[in-house]
């Protein structure tokens, strides 16, 4: 049985890019689990390329952090948060 969770998610998202915020799209599923970073990669492609130009890539760029093997570098998470900021600047997200 069904709920409709994705069509409302569709509608939504496509509601939202119709009256200028900025989508940016990803999915999580268990699959990926086993592929540090993947939705962060996701998000990342879904970002201007100047952007994407101009900072790390979460899933290639991405440095384990020495406290633990499933941890990123906490400034590359500090980066990613800062690009995911510069993009409210031209459209709300």
């Amino acid at each position: 049985m069904t709920s409709g969770k994705t069509a409302l998610l569709h509608t939504m998202t496509d509601t939202a890019g119709g009256r200028g915020v900025r989508v940016l799209p990803a999915v999580a599923s268990a699959s990926e689990q086993k592929f540090p970073y993947a939705v962060l990669e996701q998000l990342y492609q879904g970002m201007p390329t100047h952007l994407q130009r101009s900072r790390p890539r979460p899933g290639l760029d991405a440095l384990r952090d020495p406290n633990g093997p499933d941890q990123a570098e906490l400034s590359l998470l500090q980066n990613f948060h800062r690009t995911l900021d510069e993009l409210t600047d031209d459209a709300p997200c």
